[in-house]
């Protein structure tokens, strides 16, 4: 059976930035070619994750304390706040903060494990063995293969 499925304006955006870096299977998910090839500078740090533009640079920070799997879906939550939101959070209101971060989770979700690619994967029939190949596939976590399992099938 042929699945249809209309994208959302996140996956539309994944599935465009993935076509433009000639990224089309999971092991071409990779935290270090992407930022290289959008010329974000990447770096690490002791302390917490960050993304921002100076000078027309862009700079993503990301704390080398975390875990493989960790550093690789922050990238893409530092990512998300790169390319979609201008200036300082700081000054916002507290609800515009909740909203970008909202959207900074998605678009990171939508990253670590692409809609395109899902339905080539043709996952398995049970979330359990879909969850272990996502993780396996993709280099993610139980829980952010859960919600994007969970998205995917909503």
């Amino acid at each position: 059976m042929k699945i249809v499925y209309s994208h959302s304006n996140i996956e539309g955006n994944v599935r465009d930035l993935y076509h433009k870096l000639e990224i089309r299977e999971p092991h071409q998910i990779d935290r270090f070619e992407i930022s290289r090839k959008l010329n974000i500078d990447l770096q690490c740090s002791d302390k917490g994750s960050l993304a921002f533009r100076l000078d027309g640079l862009e700079f993503v920070i990301l704390n080398r304390n975390l875990t493989e799997q960790q550093l690789h879906a922050e990238f893409f939550h530092e990512l998300a706040h790169i390319r979609t939101h201008t200036g300082s959070q700081h000054r916002l209101p507290k609800f515009m903060k909740d909203y970008q971060e909202w959207r900074a989770e998605l678009f990171m979700l939508h990253c670590l494990a692409p809609t395109d690619m899902l339905i080539r994967d043709n996952l398995p029939g049970t979330e359990k063995e879909a969850l272990y190949l996502m993780c396996e596939r993709y280099n993610i976590c139980e829980e952010h293969a859960r919600k994007r399992y969970r998205m995917f099938f909503r």
